[in-house]
Parts: C-alpha cells; structure tokens; sequence
C-alpha cells in the first residue's frame, strides 16, 4: 500500500504548488467563451457511439481564496491530470465533454456559508453556460451521461434541477435522453428529491435515467462534509446495486484503480450501506487509505469513490449506455448481428437474461433445464399440482417448477426416465418442445406433416419421434435451416438460435390471438376481452343480446393520429385555404383568419377561444358549393400527402393498428360499433373510406354542416322538391360541433339507445363515457387513450399523465400507448420528432 499513498501525496503536491488566485473583481468577469476549444479539458473525446458523457472536474484548486479565476495553463494541467484519473470509466461510453470553470477552491470550504454559496453559484454558471453550449452544438438527440466527483457531482445536481426537472417540453426531451447521473462522493437526500422529483435515486443495476450516488466510509463517522450527522443519503452499493444494508463481499469487485496507475485489483474490498446512506468499505485498512485532505477525517475514504469500484462502474456505464441505445446491456450483440432483433425480443420480454451484465453469449449452448424454464416464462409461469417424474430434478432448483410444468404438459422429450437438465439441446429437441408449446396455445401444429423437411439434405439424420415437430418448424418457418441445404437436427442449440426462435414462435402464438398487438400485461386488454367473454355467453350473468351490444368511438386519438402538428380536419383547412391554388386566391377573410389561427397553433401551441366552432364554419364555408362526391375526392388526394413527422406514412394511414383490432374483435362478437367524433361528418367518411376499419357511413358519425340539392338555390329545403338531375351539394353553413355533451345528444338522435362500450382519448369525450357508464341496465365499460408515447408517436406525457389522473376518478379503464400496444401504425413506419429536435435551442 506504500505505493497507493505514494501516487496520491504526488497528486495532493501538485495541485498545492498553485499559486495563489487573485480575487475581488475578478467575480465580476465573464467566464470562460465555451465556442472555443481552449474552454474544454475534454471536447468530444473519443468515438462517437450514440451517447455523449459530460464530465465536470473535482475540486483542483487548493490555493485561490474562493474560486479559480486564473485559469492559467498550470491549473488547466491539474484539470486535465483530475479528469483523467477518471477518464477510464467511461472513455468506452461514447465522446467526453469537460469544460474548464471557475470551480470553488477547497478553501472556499471552510468560508461562511453564505460566502460558500456564493462561489458555488459562480462555479455552476459556468457549468450551465458549458452545458448549453454543448446541447445546442454538439448533442444533436444523442444520449447524455452526466458525471461526477465530488464537487463535480454538486455541479451534476445542479444541471438536473436546471435542465431535467419540471413538465416543460424541453425538460421532457432531455430525460428521453438521460442515460444515467454518475454524481460520485456526493449525497442525493429525500428534501432534495421531494423537491425535485425527476431526480431520482437509482434502485437497481440497469435503471436510466437515474441517479448513482455513494460516499466512502469506513463505519466509524457519525459525520461527514458530504452527509453530516442527521442527513440521510441516497445511496446505492455498486457492487450488488442494492439500496439497502445487505453486504456485498470483496468477491464481487472486479477491479480497483488506485491513483490511476497499474492493473484493476480484483477484490479489494467489499462494502454496504450504512445507517446514514454512506458506504461501509470493508476488507481494508484506514492506515492504508488516509484521507489526504484535511478536510476530511480519519475514516473517511471520500478520494477514493470512484477508485474502489473503478472496473464496477465502468462496467454498469457501459451496460447502461448500451442499454440506452439498443434496448439491451450486452456489448457483445453487434448492430446488424443475424440474431439481434431476437436477442432484444427475448431480454425485453424477460425471457432470457445474459450470462453476465454485458455479456448475451450468442455461441454459448442452450441446455434443457434452461429452454425449459424460458418456455415456462413465456407462458405465464403456470403453477401445476403435478408429481415430478424425473430422479435428476430436486425439489428446490431454479428450474424446477419449469420441469414439473413440462412434464404435466408433455412439452419436453423424456430421456429414460430422467431429464438431464444440464444436457445441451438439440436442434430437433427445441423443435419437438417449441411444437408442443405452440398446440398448447391452441396452433394447429398437425398439418405440416413431414413435408417441411423434405428439401434438407439432413433430414435422414433426425430422431424418428421428431420427424413431426421438425416438419411443423421447417414448413411454419420457424426453423429456417442452417445453410447449405441443411437442417442440423443433431446440432447443439446456441442462445443466439433459441433466442431467434423463441422470438418467432411468441409472433406465432400471439398473432393467432385476439388483440395480438396489444402487450400481454396490459389491463385495457385483459379487461376487454374478459368483458366481451361474458357479455356474449349466455350462460352469463352479464350477457347481452346481439341487439343491444353497441359501441361508440371516438375517432382522432382514439383510432386515428389525432396531431400530426394537429387534427386531419384542421390540416385540410389549413391546406384549403392558404396552399391549395385553385382556392386561396378566392378564400374569404374569415377563412383566411381561422387558417392562420390553426398554422399559429401547429407552430407555436397557442391555443384560440372558440377555434373549433369558427373551424366548423369555415370548412363549411370553404367547401361549399362542392358535390358530396368531390368533397369526397378532394378528401382522398389529400390523405396521399405524406405525414410530415413520420417517415412511411401518408396522411390517410394514420390508423392505430391496435385499435382497429378492437374493432374487429367486437364486429366479430356481435357488436355494432359507430363512430361519434368531433371532425366533420363527411370528412370522417372520407378518412374511413378505403380503409381498413371496414365501417358503413352510417355508423361514421361527426359534426354537421348543411347539404342541399345542387339547383336548391336559396329556397328552403321544405319548399323545394329533389328533381332529377340534382345532386347533393355542401351547403355553406355550420350546423353543430359534436363534442362534450353534444356526442351525448346524438348518439341519443342517431342510434337511439344507450350504447354498453365507450372509446375516447379526452375530456371531449368525457359525456360520451360517463352516458355509457351511467344507470346503464347491462354491465358497461368506458376506454380512454392516454398519448403517453414520445417515440413512435407525438406524444405528450404531462397530458396523458393528467388523463390517467382522470381515469382514476372517474372508474374509466386507461390504455397506455407506450405500455400497451407493441406497434402503433405497423412495420415501416417511424416518428421523426421534428419539434423537439428543434428544442435545443430553448436552452438560450
């Protein structure tokens, strides 16, 4: 250990061999121009991977009076030997930012604390301004790793409450992009996460957007600068990533970096969190590990943070970042790896874990205990009374309610009597048990017969007791061979395989099921289809005729993209009035002013009193005179426009696939299903037609404008007769905007019974949900759509979060879009946030 102190007292010499900071009106200057390079220690170090890692330096300025007003070369030197020490954990994550700032000096420690306060303010000035520069030049939507030690974790915080906290858009935008807080030497408290509640502590190992935190000591202080007595921190072990007192031995480290000089030592020590949140450190001895500042008391091993749990960390950053980027922790799944999309499937899905944090091992073999037990998993973890068949499987195992679950089924093959979990599988035994998995879940699985594997060259070489469950996987496409014409029956399964294979089979299994694009947790599902199973079973309590099963949705956030910036109906008046040529020039001012109040709304958010009566009467106004029919066409080109903030979508594909199976699934159990929206009648029609909601228009309800005989004139419709060689026109007035209580009133005019299912996605549809609800004599049910996705739709979380809120209150049944549904609009298409790309530059 000699030479562990020997490395420190060198670094504690050098940065006391700075000379002395002048201060005074040096407070007044402005800090360091962040758009010049000689500003940072770091600027965009190392390669770019997706993820960005801004560093903000320790303390190093031991001899100024409060802060480092002289960012002269020698003390950029010692910034630069700091960071450094702490550059290998995270160099592997991605580019490193480190600005220079005029950081507190360890004297302005022991100031008064209002004097302390000061320079700190004047130290994070210099941070935020760091900060932001980066954001708007250098982020571009990558993730963003803040780190820490020390007072360079103090600085971390402060950025959190800054730019993280509050239900701003742009707040909103960096926490989708926050991979991880390292704020290491530094103490997170319950009064500080009260107050701000989007920092929040992390909980376990794999956790974004949260905050690591810990502080060294050795069990004996009651106090300390970083969590004085009465304090209680935060912290998290990062050995076990546990948050509570439970020890991790020294047997978990895998590697301490002391001085920043040799070899990781693996086991150095162990530790646990204390009474207070500190971190107990054990296995060594204080006499080896000073404190070096005096500071600090015996016994506080605050330096040393990062150094004990060097290789932990930068493992657990790794992970994180990965995890970040692709979904998963695993660094050895390259992009564009055959099995990649299967190994995310499997992992999201709680089906396979990794062999270690970072490592899947895709060529590692698969054994039977452990296919198996990802079988079990995949179907629920069923529960059975069954006595276990098998000699080789203990009572008490990992795997063993898997097996006794298999063998109740008949989904494993039986080895002469015992089941040899720990034997590789083969290829043709993965076929036979993901074959008897998928006849459990009701997959006609006899009709391949041994056809599929005629065109191997292999196929001679199968078990005849496989020779079905082959069949079935070559000829359903789940087994796809092995190249070369071969099937490899007898070949080991690897978990990059089973994973591709387990990913085909759910897809198998779930798409044969009803609500298949729904996520198998999802209440609003679970409900529904518990709903219509007993409404239509006569046997049932709640069974309703044919007759009176009738459902109503809403259409624009509920079945259709409601703000692509805004509503389709809007954006076809916007279009009609201020782009389309052939009406513009002739638009009324009227028109032109309810346009111009909608394209303020998509750029700007603001909002206009009465904007959707006045929409009402200028759609009227702006199409009158048009047949019905042309509206109609008119309608139909304008749904090919492509949607401007999604790549693969047309304006008239904006469908939610998961909903429209909602519909079918209730067309196909006896339900009349209509359609009570807001936007206008026949653009509803004409959002409907050709689509895949396969409804007539006279269950396409919407607001109303006039329609009249072509050569009606000014006459009143009970004074003109329809004559041949009229045709219906659009009339020029408004006649009601079906909204609120208004889609209470004709669902009453227009279906004339209380419906039993009610489908919104806002207060606008808040009467439609609680008429349905409501003294109803059947058993009733009302959905609502919360947009809580903000990467496959423009979602908005503080809205939906407020929804959910209501749904609450209300005994409506919230559908999650970000947790419920697997796809939104299909295979193809992707979000491209427009708006909030822009957002970087709010923080000016």
């Amino acid at each position: 250990m000699k030479t562990v102190k020997r490395i420190l007292t060198i670094v504690l010499a050098l940065t006391l061999a700075l000379p002395a900071a002048a201060f005074g009106q040096e407070a007044e200057k402005a800090g360091p121009d962040y758009g010049l390079a000689e500003s940072w220690a770091y600027l965009g170090l190392g390669e770019d991977t997706g993820v960005d890692v801004f560093l903000v330096c320790p303390t190093v300025d031991t001899r100024s009076e409060t802060n480092s007003f002289d960012l002269n070369d020698k003390l950029k030197r010692q910034f630069v030997y700091a960071l450094d020490l702490e550059k290998g954990i995270y160099e592997d994550a991605g580019r490193i930012f480190s600005p220079y700032y005029r950081q507190m000096s360890m004297n302005a420690y022991r100031l008064p604390a209002e004097e302390t306060l000061k320079a700190g303010e004047l130290a994070y000035e210099d941070v935020s301004a760091a900060f932001s520069w980066y954001l708007e030049h250098e982020n571009g939507g990558r993730g963003i790793i803040l780190a820490g030690f020390s007072q360079g974790s103090a600085m971390c915080l402060e950025l959190m409450k800054e730019y993280f906290s509050g239900d701003t858009g742009y707040a909103e935008y960096l926490r989708d992009r926050l991979v991880t807080v390292y704020a290491l030497g530094w103490a997170v408290t319950g009064e500080l996460t009260e107050e701000y509640p989007d920092i929040r502590p992390a909980q376990g190992e794999l956790d974004l957007g949260t905050v690591v935190s810990f502080d060294c000591e050795d069990g004996t202080l009651g106090s300390s600068i970083v969590i004085p007595a009465g304090t209680r921190a935060l912290s998290i072990n990062p050995l076990n990533w546990r948050t509570d007192s439970v020890p991790a031995g020294s047997s978990l480290n895998s590697g301490a970096v002391i001085g920043g000089e040799g070899d990781p030592l693996p086991g150095l020590c162990g530790a646990y969190i204390g009474e207070r949140g500190e971190l107990v450190v054990t296995g060594i001895d204080t006499a080896d590990y000073p404190p070096m500042i005096d500071i600090f008391e015996t016994g506080s091993y605050h330096i040393y943070d990062y150094m004990f749990f060097f290789t932990d960390l930068k493992e657990n950053l790794t992970a994180r970042a990965n995890l970040w980027k692709s979904g998963m922790p695993f660094s050895d799944v390259p992009e564009g790896a055959w099995y990649k999309d299967g190994v995310l499937h499997a992992y999201k899905n709680g089906l396979m874990d990794g062999t270690s944090t970072l490592s899947f091992s895709p060529d590692s073999l698969l054994t039977r205990a452990q296919l198996t037990t990802i079988l079990w998993r995949m179907s629920g973890e069923p529960v059975v009374n069954f006595a276990m068949p098998y000699n080789d499987v203990a009572s008490d195992t990992w795997y063993t309610e898997a097996v006794r679950w298999a063998a109740a089924e008949g989904i494993a093959p039986v080895k002469e009597g015992a089941f040899f979990p720990a034997q590789p599988l083969t290829r043709e035994e993965a076929a036979f048990m993901m074959m008897n998995c998928a006849a459990l879940a009701g997959i006609d699985t006899a009709r391949q017969g041994n056809a599929g594997i005629s065109g191997f060259t292999d196929a001679g070489e199968a078990d005849g007791r496989y020779l079905p469950a082959l069949g079935w996987a070559a000829g359903s496409g789940l087994m796809e061979g092995m190249g070369g014409g071969r099937l490899a029956p007898k070949g080991s399964l690897t978990r990059a395989q089973a994973a591709v294979l387990l990913e085909r089979l759910e897809s198998m299994i779930s798409s044969s099921a009803p609500l298949s694009l729904w996520t198998g947790g999802a209440r609003a599902k679970s409900e529904l289809l518990d709903y219509v199973r007993a409404v239509t079973d006569e046997s049932s309590p709640d069974y309703i005729p044919e007759t009176d099963r009738i459902a109503v949705f809403d259409l624009d956030g509920t079945l259709f993209c409601e703000t692509d910036p805004n509503y389709f109906d809007y954006t076809l008046l916007k279009y009609r009035v201020l782009e389309d040529p052939d009406h513009r020039d002739r638009a009324s001012d009227f028109e032109k002013e309810v346009a111009n109040k909608i394209k303020a709304q998509n750029e700007t958010g603001a909002s206009f009193t009465g904007l959707e009566m006045d929409h009402g009467r200028a759609v009227a106004s702006a199409f009158a005179g048009m047949t019905v029919e042309e509206f109609n066409d008119y309608i139909q080109e304008f749904k090919k426009q492509p949607m401007p903030s999604y790549e693969g979508m047309n304006r008239g594909d904006g469908w939610y696939l998961p909903m429209l199976q909602v519909v079918d699934l209730l067309k196909n159990n006896g339900f009349t299903v209509y359609v009570v929206s807001g936007t206008d009648r026949l653009i509803v029609r004409g959002i409907a037609c050709g689509s895949p909601l396969g409804l007539p228009n006279r269950q396409l309800i919407g607001s109303d404008e006039t329609i009249v005989s072509s050569n009606q004139g000014g006459a009143d419709g009970l004074d003109y007769v329809f004559a041949e060689g009229d045709e219906l026109v659009l009339g020029g007035d408004f006649i009601i905007k079906n909204l609120k209580m208004n889609k209470v009133s004709v669902i009453m005019q227009e279906i004339g019974q209380q419906p039993v299912l009610s489908f919104g996605n806002s207060t606008g549809d808040s009467s439609m949900a609680e008429y349905v609800t409501s003294g109803n004599p059947y058993r009733s049910l009302a959905f609502m759509l919360c947009c809580d996705d903000t990467e496959r739709e423009n979602g908005n979380v503080s809205k939906a979060e407020k929804m959910f809120g209501l749904c609450d209150g209300f005994g409506w049944i919230p559908v999650s879009m970000k947790n419920d549904w697997k796809t939104i609009y299909g295979e193809g298409v992707t979000y491209l946030p427009a708006r909030k790309e822009a957002l970087p530059e709010a923080a000016n």
